[in-house]
């Protein structure tokens, strides 16, 4: 059999084919793989948001739920506005337990105020005292406490000395 030029024409027209089906192949191919990894990266992305809202829905119940809590904590804290409510507070104390206490040394800080408290009386009305002071109500730190006996063994009183710190707050500003 001979070759006739129609065999080269159709040899050439198959290598094309070839060449051309292979080509479109990779093309094929490389859109696929570029096209799952977009789908990829879009579940992920809708995967994150969904976490994102999940996470913005808990924190909304809990800030409801803890609505109660966050006005609780304002009353264990001064407000600047009302130091002398605080100060009026300390100074009951000594009413309560029947000893002699004085605050000297008032000084605002800030975001706190200091004081320094003098408590004279019995054992059980400076001991009294002290526990008062350190269930007021506030977050309040007692710092530096001295007990010294002053006087004779037949009528011991005490003396209490010791700084109280408590955080304050502005007038303006709230735990939401």
């Amino acid at each position: 059999m001979k070759i006739n030029h129609r065999h080269y024409t159709l040899m050439i027209f198959a290598l094309a084919s070839i060449a051309f089906s292979i080509l479109a192949y990779v093309f094929i191919y490389k859109r696929a793989i570029k096209q799952a990894e977009y789908y990829v990266s879009a579940t992920r992305e809708v995967e994150s948001e969904k976490n994102r809202d999940k996470y913005e829905e808990d924190i909304m119940k809990i800030f409801e739920l803890s609505k109660e809590d966050r006005v609780k904590v304002e009353t264990f804290i001064a407000r600047e506005d009302r130091i002398v409510d605080f100060i009026e507070k300390v100074e009951e104390i000594g009413a309560i337990s029947k000893t002699t206490l004085m605050l000297s040394s008032i000084s605002k800080e800030e975001g706190k105020i200091k004081a320094k408290v003098n408590v004279t009386g019995s054992w059980g009305g400076v001991m009294s005292a002290l526990m008062l002071m350190e269930n007021m109500g506030l977050q309040a730190s007692l710092s530096n406490a001295s007990l010294n006996s002053l006087g004779n063994t037949s009528s011991t009183s005490w003396d209490l000395s010791l700084d109280i710190e408590a955080p304050t707050i502005k007038q303006n500003e709230k735990f939401i």
